[in-house]
């Protein structure tokens, strides 16, 4: 289905600003705030996770597994500056 819906230039920019907040195009971000409020049973009131967050989120997961076995990693940037150097 297609929908066009006509918005004020405040609106509009208000739209396009969350989108990009969330590091979506305009339209999927309507699209996720329209399934929030008429999506399946269960849905409402529930944020759809974004693909950066879902990115963030795998990428906290992989440093915290790493970190239980292997330990607190030194800081890098005292040898990123040594090397720098020469």
């Amino acid at each position: 289905m297609t929908l066009t819906i006509e918005l004020p230039d405040e609106q509009s920019a208000s739209l396009a600003a969350k989108a990009q907040e969330q590091g979506l195009s305009m339209e999927q971000y309507a699209r996720q705030v329209l399934l929030q409020m008429f999506g399946p049973p269960g849905m409402a009131g529930q944020r759809v996770v974004t693909a950066r967050e879902q990115l963030l989120n795998r990428i906290l997961a992989m440093r915290d597994s790493i970190e239980v076995e292997k330990g607190v990693l030194p800081e890098s940037y005292p040898l990123i500056r040594e090397d720098r150097e020469r």
